[in-house]
């Protein structure tokens, strides 16, 4: 098994990504003991969730396919080495509807997509929110897009990400075009 293929955080330590070939304590579970949450994904979105849900005392595993980067090793500037962190494997949503993805929007790594954006991360402008009933496609979500605006302010804040000041739609949407002809 390749260094690339292997799991690089175990036995109790998992890299430090701030200091080159450092090491910081890990929680690691035996296989039979349980946990509050499995969170599959350690992207923006389940990296996210396993560190609020690990702040309020749960026990968390999060699962990932690929293995854990060391930034300050790792990592290139130019795209045919940064080609390692790009999930190339056949990959198929299911469904009515299935859907291949590609092998750039996602990195197969602990981190996930994380490990290969550009800290910019856009909302979902609300049709996308009711994307069957607006859109003809997809499936409506259980909630109104209104609902998400301070989550999302709450994992931008987290994850440190950069976006547009101003979204040309959103809460202050309407006062922000009249601003502007005025």
């Amino acid at each position: 098994m390749s260094a690339e293929s292997s799991p690089r955080a175990i036995n109790g330590r998992a890299p430090d990504v701030f200091r080159p070939s450092g090491w910081v304590a890990m929680r690691e579970y035996s296989e039979d003991e349980p946990v509050d949450f499995a969170i599959v994904g350690s992207g923006a979105g389940g990296g996210t969730l396993a560190c609020k849900l690990a702040e309020h005392g749960f026990s968390v595993v999060a699962l990932d396919a690929g293995p854990y980067w060391r930034p300050l090793e790792d990592f290139a500037s130019d795209e045919m080495h940064q080609s390692k962190l790009y999930w190339t494997d056949e990959r198929i949503v299911d469904g009515e509807n299935p859907l291949q993805l590609g092998s750039n929007n996602s990195g197969k790594s602990v981190g996930g997509s994380t490990v290969h954006f550009a800290m910019v991360s856009l909302r979902f402008r609300p049709e996308w929110f009711k994307s069957l009933s607006v859109l003809g496609y997809g499936a409506d979500w259980p909630l109104d897009w209104r609902e998400m605006w301070h989550y999302y302010a709450e994992v931008e804040q987290a994850l440190k990400v950069s976006g547009p000041v101003n979204y040309p739609w959103g809460r202050n949407a309407r006062a922000i075009r009249i601003a502007r002809t005025n």
